[in-house]
């Protein structure tokens, strides 16, 4: 059994998978996340991890993977929210389903997650990590559903944060800058851009940092931006 156990969302490619793999690295036994059953498969094979298929706009699929992490690991420690979809249309243009869609991952899906994980990170004083964006930080052209999202997750990652910190639970918003993952079109490395590996490395240190010191907002940025 592991001594610390991690869930990650969107955990069959870009952020949330190296998050996943780092994680692993670090000794955490691996809760996967995604939509894509095929590829958690895989990922979860690699990382003698539990695969689960989930939709996280979906609160009873979203119950039962907590409960069969519980199940597997017996505890949750750490929670980190990379599931999300990106759409770029201008406001006269935008669709409600897309905006709907939009916000149905990346903050229904976060607060869904969040929730149903909270009383096993208040027995274990855990961590919540969540995935904002420096979209979360402004306005942008065609951010109409993207950046209200993401806005979105920063606000209630800080009010979760200020509901448990009493209760030893921390809670961050990583807010990356463009990072080179398939969600964004692309699928190998940019030397221009963040790489999965930068945010995963956010993550590590922050779970590195002793349970006295609380990062409510943690913004990467590139020297090439």
């Amino acid at each position: 059994m592991s001594e610390r156990v991690a869930l990650i969302t969107g955990a069959s490619s870009g952020i949330g998978q190296a998050v996943a793999r780092a994680l692993a690295a670090e000794g955490y036994g691996v809760a996967l996340v995604a939509r894509s059953a095929e590829r958690l498969k895989e990922l979860a094979t690699e990382l003698d991890g539990l695969p689960l298929p989930t939709d996280v706009s979906d609160r009873g699929q979203v119950q039962a993977a907590i409960e069969q992490t519980v199940e597997r690991f017996d505890r949750l420690d750490v929670v980190v929210t990379a599931a999300g979809v990106f759409h770029s249309d201008p406001v006269d243009e935008l669709d409600e389903s897309t905006f709907d869609e939009t916000m149905d991952i990346n903050v229904k899906g976060t607060y869904l997650v969040a929730q149903a994980a909270l009383p096993h990170l208040r027995a274990t004083k855990g961590y919540l990590i969540t995935l904002a964006s420096v979209s979360g930080t402004m306005g942008q052209p065609g951010g109409g559903a993207y950046n209200t999202s993401k806005w979105a997750v920063r606000g209630f990652t800080q009010s979760f944060l200020q509901e448990v910190r009493g209760d030893g639970v921390r809670a961050t918003a990583i807010s990356p800058g463009r990072v080179a993952t398939p969600m964004l079109g692309h699928h190998e490395q940019d030397p221009d851009l963040l790489a999965p590996e930068d945010v995963a490395d956010a993550v590590r240190w922050l779970l590195s940092l002793r349970p006295i010191v609380q990062i409510k907002d943690l913004i990467l940025e590139r020297t090439t931006a």
